[in-house]
């Protein structure tokens, strides 16, 4: 591995291995919020659906393609833990859209 003791690039895996211990607090905080960037880039812009539940199935969080795919807003999928009534509702769920 190349780098330092805080950050090594790996060329076996082609990836980046970070310790954080060994950052101070700022950097530690400017990867976070690097990485939780490109995440939510990455799902706002990806053409499927994705649906995130809590522990207990709950919707915590959807993109734009789950929003279009399932035909509900934000607001009505937010706090919904029924899987089964959210595809069985007629008309709401098209997969040719």
């Amino acid at each position: 591995m190349i780098g330092d003791e805080r950050v090594r690039f790996c060329g076996e895996c082609r990836k980046h291995v970070y310790n954080i211990s060994a950052m101070t607090k700022r950097e530690a905080e400017t990867l976070l919020r690097e990485s939780e960037g490109r995440y939510r880039s990455l799902f706002e812009s990806a053409p499927d659906g994705i649906l995130v539940t809590d522990s207990k199935g709950t919707y915590v969080d959807v993109n734009p393609s789950g929003l279009r795919m399932l035909g509900y807003s934000r607001d009505e999928l937010i706090g919904w833990f029924d899987l089964a009534g959210l595809t069985s509702s007629p008309g709401r769920f098209d997969y040719n859209s």
